[in-house]
């Protein structure tokens, strides 16, 4: 079995990460915005923590390595999506944020890609046209909504 090393994109305080890593996955940078993170993440994680916008993250700034499988992991930030936050629209600077994961997967060309939302983004044009790049690039794409309490 070929080896996976991974960069994780909105890795927050490293749950993403973790699991990767306790399955085998080698997880080499995880990247957020929020300062608040870098402690816990580097604490309970081996990768490289990168206090950087995504939307500011060139390729350069993701160390995958020469050998392995690439992974582009990553949960973009839900709240513009959320049912919960009725009262973001596509003004909220965070709205766009998967436009640059698309961006980095298309300069990276991972041979993987992950990410997880919340089910009201499937429903937005944003994660239509995710999708679509993803398949122009040619990657083969699935997803579905998943009720984790099952």
């Amino acid at each position: 079995m070929q080896k996976i090393v991974a960069v994780d994109l909105f890795c927050g305080v490293g749950g993403l990460t973790n699991g990767l890593a306790k399955a085998g996955i080698d997880v080499r940078v995880g990247v957020d915005i929020d300062p608040a993170c870098k402690y816990p993440y580097t604490a309970n994680n081996s990768a490289k923590f990168v206090q950087k916008s995504v939307a500011d993250l060139g390729p350069e700034d993701l160390s995958f390595g020469t050998s392995g499988l690439k992974l582009l992991a990553g949960c973009a930030p839900c709240q513009p999506f959320s049912t919960y936050q009725q009262k973001a629209d596509s003004s909220d600077r965070r709205w766009n944020l998967l436009n640059h994961f698309e961006r980095l997967a298309e300069a990276t060309k991972p041979d993987l890609i992950t990410m997880e939302n919340v089910p009201n983004l499937a429903k937005q044009k944003v994660f239509h046209r995710f999708v679509k790049k993803l398949k122009d690039e040619g990657f083969q794409v699935s997803h579905e909504i998943v009720d984790c309490s099952d």
